[in-house]
């Protein structure tokens, strides 16, 4: 566990294991909520995943008088690797003009019971 309001927080690329049977949809990330037991897991038929915390978000007040500021959030984000266009051992991340683009993600939010995971 980290405590992200003592740290720099994360940005970060992660390259993902992939199933090499169809169909390639595959497990990326889980985080959890340890105090309630929240969960969200993503899916995604990527090869990468940026990982970032809110580290540059100033702070600023919300409903409720709720305070946010850095490292409030975390993003994931599905994604080719960067710097693909140069390492000729990365998948290629070209886009055909003409040619149909599909990236599948899915975002699954759920409770687990008792807090026992």
């Amino acid at each position: 566990m980290v405590d992200l309001e003592t740290k720099d927080g994360y940005d970060i690329n992660y390259c993902l294991n992939k199933s090499p049977l169809p169909p390639t949809f595959n497990f990326a990330a889980r985080v959890t909520d340890p105090e309630t037991g929240r969960y969200m897991e993503v899916h995604t038929d990527q090869p990468g995943m940026q990982v970032y915390t809110s580290t540059t978000v100033p702070k600023f007040k919300a409903k409720r008088g709720a305070e946010y500021g850095k490292s409030c959030a975390i993003c994931f984000e599905t994604q080719k690797y960067p710097n693909a266009v140069h390492i000729k051992s990365f998948p290629s991340i070209a886009v055909q003009p003409g040619k149909d683009y599909l990236h599948l993600v899915t975002y699954s939010f759920g409770t687990i019971k008792d807090n026992n995971y």
